[in-house]
């Protein structure tokens, strides 16, 4: 479904116990957890199901096995291998200290993915070499231990030149990136098929299914209404949208800024109804009522984060009722013209669209090794996400934004900004944040089957980098080496 950045960073296992405090010292927690690491380490790559058994039943707290038995740990190491192959190069980090319990990181390298992967332990201080608890993630940009020295965007270019490479031998990355500072691009590359049943080559031009990347638009185009003053962020949903889309008492307790930062309690019409659906009847927003209709709250509005396609739909059928056009008319007017962005919408698929990417995700078992997502994905986009669009469209998109084309200055950094009285945990309105004292990172990320997408504005030194494939999780590697070179880079030279 289409998810977000956070989805694209998978965690195999995570689990905690706590107990009593007992005396460790520091220094001794730092020596024991680097060799828990270690000994994890070695346990996967040892890729044998009999060592790493063993391995959990003497490493692993005996109350930790009663919760989560060993088939269940099992299963973490043993995916971790098959996902990402023999783990080298491990950069440990200091242990980190809370109440009666610590944890300690380890970032380490896969030659078979090139992706960086986090692996983080849990102890209790009376039981300093049980392990209590374990969570693997993808790696943060800013904890990647690249040795390369980045000084110029020369440097860079030759960087991800040689990774895009390595991944495309691979079979990993079929796609184009396009990195640029400012409006002045400085790499465009495409590897791969963008079909691969008739060999055509993607290029600069090709148009990739961006997933949830519409969410960006739908938001835009939402904040130009509420900066017309035709609705307000504080405003309730139910002004606007009837009982044939969500029940009355249900929509008197959502806000607009709750449709924007996903804290609105909603969840996702990728539900059984669509899975079970011919995926050619989705052609207007309309079309999902169905879907949405019968949803119910996971919380009360404005309470938590939950990431939310169906909120970010409805945000959709709020900029239709409010501007009186139909959605994809008014983003294509008010969103898209003015940022040039000439190759972009949400295409019907059964129109012979020029240039359209076709999407895949593995498949094992049969010959080819992938299959097609065309009938995994609906004919055509909505507001939540499968719209199509190129690089340079993006680079166009995102020079717009900055250069306050769309909205004004105040609204536009609305948009970039976390507000942290909503409790929207890494997310402003309709765009991710990543930021920090040194980066700040914003834009947005799509994936489904046969999609991954993602668009990084940084907005302290004007990297844009816009990343478009049409494979399952194709990017992963890309994003996260670009983010950890342009980090370091700084200011651009």
């Amino acid at each position: 479904m289409y998810g977000n950045a956070k989805t694209i960073a998978t965690t195999l296992s995570v689990f905690f116990i706590s107990f009593s405090l007992g005396c460790f010292a520091q220094n001794d927690a730092e020596r024991s957890s680097q060799e828990s690491l270690s000994r994890f380490i070695d346990a996967v790559n040892s890729n044998n199901p009999a060592a790493q058994k063993d391995y959990i039943r003497a490493h692993y707290l005996p109350g930790f096995l009663e919760v989560y038995p060993v088939e269940m740990h099992y299963a973490t190491l043993s995916r971790l291998f098959a996902e990402q192959g023999k783990l080298e190069r491990p950069s440990f980090s200091q242990p980190e200290f809370s109440d009666n319990v610590f944890h300690a990181s380890a970032v380490v390298h896969s030659d078979k993915t090139e992706l960086w992967t986090e692996i983080t332990l849990y102890f209790a201080k009376n039981h300093p070499t049980q392990i209590t608890g374990v969570s693997v993630i993808n790696a943060d940009f800013k904890t990647v231990p690249i040795d390369t020295k980045i000084n110029t965007n020369r440097q860079l270019k030759r960087e991800i030149k040689s990774l895009t490479k390595r991944l495309e031998d691979k079979g990993l990355f079929s796609g184009t990136i396009l990195i640029a500072n400012g409006s002045k691009t400085l790499l465009v590359d495409s590897v791969g098929f963008s079909n691969k049943r008739y060999k055509i080559k993607n290029t600069r031009t090709t148009k990739y299914n961006i997933g949830s990347m519409n969410k960006m638009f739908t938001a835009v185009a939402l904040m130009q209404l509420i900066e017309q003053g035709k609705i307000s962020l504080d405003d309730t949903i139910e002004k606007f949208i009837d009982s044939s889309w969500l029940a009355p008492e249900i929509a008197q307790n959502i806000k607009v800024e709750h449709l924007l930062s996903h804290i609105s309690g909603l969840g996702s019409y990728f539900n059984e109804a669509y899975e079970n659906s011919p995926k050619d009847h989705y052609r207007s927003i309309s079309d999902y009522k169905p879907l949405v209709r019968s949803e119910t709250l996971k919380f009360n509005p404005g309470t938590q984060f939950h990431y939310s396609n169906t909120g970010m739909l409805l945000a959709g059928v709020l900029v239709e009722k409010i501007s009186g056009q139909n959605y994809f008319d008014y983003v294509r007017q008010h969103v898209y013209a003015p940022a040039q962005m000439v190759n972009s919408a949400s295409f019907e698929l059964d129109d012979p669209i020029p240039n359209l990417a076709t999407g895949y995700f593995p498949n094992p078992m049969d010959k080819t090794q992938w299959k097609e997502n065309t009938y995994r994905i609906p004919v055509r986009g909505c507001p939540a996400g499968g719209g199509y669009s190129t690089v340079d469209d993006l680079h166009q998109f995102a020079q717009a934004l900055l250069a306050n084309q769309l909205l004004s200055e105040a609204n536009t950094e609305k948009l970039f900004k976390v507000h942290d009285n909503l409790g929207a945990h890494g997310y402003g309105f309709g765009f991710e944040v990543d930021d920090t004292a040194e980066t700040t990172i914003v834009g947005h990320s799509g994936r489904f089957d046969g999609i991954s997408a993602n668009l990084d504005i940084f907005t302290k030194n004007g990297y844009i980098v816009v990343l478009l494939s049409n494979q399952s999780a194709g990017i992963a590697p890309l994003r996260q080496v670009t983010r950890a070179l342009i980090h370091r880079l700084g200011t651009p030279q």
